[in-house]
């Protein structure tokens, strides 16, 4: 098994705790009166997207490396604003 596949496992695995805990974070942070930004909704579905096309096909994982960031960046821009969504909108 070649090192760069090896590498590939290890960022898709970063990717999928990346989802998992913005996930997380995101119920929890829906649960406070403050809310959550749509920022990081964008990102935690970004996340999983990525993590389960990435799962599913046999795209060379390394492309993790430009793909991530690129979501990273393209959740701040669809945010638009600071809003937030809290319970009572």
């Amino acid at each position: 098994m070649s090192s760069w596949i090896v590498v590939g496992w290890v960022l898709w695995a970063i990717v999928l705790y990346v989802a998992a805990t913005w996930t997380y974070g995101v119920l929890v942070y829906m649960r406070r009166p403050a809310g959550v930004s749509y920022g990081s909704i964008f990102q935690a579905a970004f996340a999983w997207i990525l993590a389960v096309l990435f799962f599913f096909t046999e795209w060379n994982k390394l492309h993790l490396l430009w793909l991530a960031p690129l979501a990273w960046i393209g959740s701040l821009l669809l945010q638009g604003s600071s809003r937030a969504i809290d319970r009572h909108s």
